[in-house]
């Protein structure tokens, strides 16, 4: 059993629960501001409080949680993909490379709930479309509630693929097949609504940041996590730092051993990339102006300041600010 996340989720998730919504935990230390706690309220305590209620294994209990986030991430794209008018084979065939990406495995041991976002990009980018072609307030709405599921987990991972939807319906405004009008709607009931939902995790975190441990400031310094996340890494969908730590017993991340060390699967990787690549060069469909763009700003937020010592101009502002 990997310790996934909070080691709490399964020893004791009904308390992790109870202690999640404070901002101050008198059970450590004298007391103190919790690092990032109220994320687990919601939906990962749940969870594992549902499965430890019904009597489930916890190997049971986490496997079932990984598979579930891979179903959702994949359906997500697939239904956004078919609003796209995109026939029924590939559209499932972009599922299924997006639902098993290896970028998920460094997550599947250790914080699993950083994956969250990345289940949550197709459904969001779907009911973004609804929302601004369809109007109202029931796309709205969801979309609130997966911001509300996928947000509280990490705001810097959900930051990251909040540019997708933008970047969509700026194109389709540019195109001529959205009116101002419904961009400028379908925006306000969105702020509106997710705004509102937001408010709750926001606030935790903002007091956290403030008056609680400064742990990132020695675990995970901005040159240690982008000293690996070169646009060759990024581009065959790894290059998260934890996937290339070793000690003197064993890989943090077993699984990336093949990947670093297999000329079979390196080769098969890299071929697979072309592959990818040579379909958005030479395919031509409505939507092939937004898949380029989205591959590209991707890979420059994924790469970030890599590397440190000389990053590109907008990276080194990037740094400077952090």
């Amino acid at each position: 059993m990997p310790a996934d996340t909070k080691l709490y989720l399964y020893l004791d998730p009904g308390e992790l629960i109870a202690k999640a919504p404070k901002a101050w935990d008198v059970s450590q230390f004298g007391g103190w501001v919790p690092h990032q706690m109220i994320q687990y309220l919601w939906p990962a305590g749940p969870w594992y409080w549902l499965c430890e209620r019904i009597g489930m294994p916890d190997w049971v209990a986490h496997r079932l949680w990984i598979a579930t986030l891979m179903f959702l991430a994949g359906l997500g794209v697939f239904r956004f993909l078919r609003a796209w008018r995109l026939p029924l084979a590939g559209a499932a065939i972009a599922a299924l490379v997006y639902q098993l990406s290896p970028y998920l495995l460094p997550y599947i041991s250790r914080t699993s709930v950083m994956l969250l976002p990345w289940a949550a990009l197709g459904w969001l980018l779907l009911l973004t479309m609804r929302a601004v072609r369809d109007g109202g307030w029931r796309a709205p709405a969801l979309i609130a509630l997966v911001s509300c599921t996928a947000a509280a987990v990490n705001a810097t991972a959900f930051a990251a693929i909040l540019p997708a939807p933008v970047m969509w319906v700026i194109l389709e405004w540019r195109a001529g097949r959205l009116h101002t009008r419904q961009v400028v709607m379908a925006t306000a009931r969105i702020g509106l609504l997710a705004g509102a939902t937001a408010v709750w995790w926001v606030t935790a975190l903002s007091l956290q940041r403030r008056y609680g441990a400064d742990v990132l400031g020695y675990s995970e310094t901005l040159d240690a996590v982008t000293y690996t996340s070169n646009s060759i890494e990024v581009m065959r969908g790894l290059g998260y730092w934890l996937f290339y730590v070793k000690d003197p017993y064993a890989a943090a991340t077993t699984s990336s051993i093949p990947y670093q060390q297999s000329l079979l699967l390196i080769t098969v990787g890299f071929l697979l990339l072309l592959l990818c690549l040579l379909g958005l060069a030479l395919t031509d469909f409505t939507q092939r102006r937004f898949a380029v763009l989205l591959v590209t700003v991707g890979v420059i937020i994924a790469v970030g300041v890599h590397p440190y010592t000389d990053p590109s101009p907008a990276a080194a502002a990037l740094r400077g600010s952090g």
